[in-house]
Order: structure tokens, then sequence, then C-alpha cells
């Protein structure tokens, strides 16, 4: 293809040539392949993408016009619009995707040791399985939560009161008494991690408590 009249590909740029690529800026090697401009390759190269992204934002217009032949300054100026609009398109996309990824994960941390969802007690002699507290939540904004002592000698509204701080119940009903730290029916004992702990919002805190035979 031979350049139209008036149409330089030397050192001198026609008016509308020069000027920021977002195309090359935000798509970096993939625009530099489609504009022959191979310097742009160097995007690929870790450590260096952002620094090139830069330099191909700003020359980068310029050396696609030298780079390629073109029918005409329109068509130079409609081309790199598909790549500008291509690229803000795509970033665009792949951040909304992320945005999405980022809550779906923090909605399901939140309330991954929600006992509400399984159910917030179990009864029976069969030993449960306990969670590290430090499992869940770990990274919430809310800051630490103290685990709270059990009110007076025997409080068997406990769950309520980890649940009312912040934190989530795991209560372990057993028929008793079997246990030598064993406080009498309906107390909170084997508390984990103990009261006084400090622990992230959200956190499990498990307990038993003992029932009456028969």
């Amino acid at each position: 293809m031979q350049w139209p009249a008036g149409v330089s590909g030397s050192a001198g740029l026609p008016e509308g040539v020069a000027g920021w690529s977002w195309g090359a800026f935000l798509l970096g090697g993939i625009w530099a392949i489609g504009n022959r401009t191979w310097i742009g390759l160097l995007a690929f190269i870790p450590g260096a993408g952002f620094i090139v992204a830069v330099v191909l934002g700003v020359k980068g217009r310029e050396w696609a016009w030298k780079n390629r032949r073109w029918d005409s300054v329109e068509h130079f100026r409609r081309v790199q619009r598909q790549w500008s609009r291509w690229a803000v398109a795509i970033v665009s996309g792949l951040a909304l995707i992320g945005g999405m990824i980022a809550i779906g994960y923090g909605v399901y941390e939140a309330h991954a040791g929600n006992d509400l969802w399984r159910g917030s007690s179990t009864s029976g002699d069969e030993p449960q399985e306990q969670r590290p507290a430090t499992d869940v939540a770990a990274t919430r904004a809310w800051g630490p939560v103290m685990v709270p002592m059990p009110r007076g000698g025997c409080d068997i509204e406990y769950g309520d009161l980890l649940r009312t701080a912040g934190l989530y119940a795991k209560h372990t009903e057993v028929q008793g008494p079997s246990d030598a730290d064993f406080r009498g029916y309906g107390c909170p004992y084997r508390i984990h991690p103990p009261p006084g702990s400090m622990l992230p919002w959200g956190a499990v805190v498990s307990y038993r408590s003992a029932r009456e035979a028969g």
C-alpha cells in the first residue's frame, strides 16, 4: 500500500496524530502487536509494565503512525479510537468482575462461621468439631472483640451474651455431669478461647453445658 498524498510517515506528524493513547496505555503489549510497535512488548516484562504503559500512552500514537501504513489521518484516528474504546471496556469489565468476586468472598467470610446458618446449638453426647476462632472474619473492619465472662456463677444464656458481643456461639450440650470442670446443669464451661481473649469480630467461641440424665 502506498502513502496517500499529503500523508507523511516521516518525523513530521500530521495534525491529529500525536496525543495520549488510552489503548496503548491500558492494553500495552497487545496494542503494540496490533500496531507493530515492537518496543511495546517490553510491557510483558515483570516489573516494567507500568513504566512501559506510560511511555506507550505518551508516544504510542506517534510510533503507530510511523510503523504502519494508513489510508489517511482519519483512518488512523478511527482505528486508535477503536483501540481506546476496547481498552476501556475490557479494563472496566475486569475491574467489575474483580469487585464482584471480592464482595462475594467478603460476604462468605462474614457468614462462614455464622451458627445461625448451620443451627446455633447441638445436643447429644457426640463430640463436636471445634473450629478455631481465628478462622472466621479475621480481617473484618469492626476490630477486636473480647470474649465475655459468663454473668454470675451460672449463665444459662451465655450464647446470647456471645452473640451480643459480636461473636458466634458454638454450643455443645452433653448429658452430664461427665467432666471434671462441670459447673452445674445449663452452666457454660470449657469456653474456648477463654473469657478475656481478644478475637476478630465474628469469630467462633465454643463452649459446653450439661443437661440432667433422663
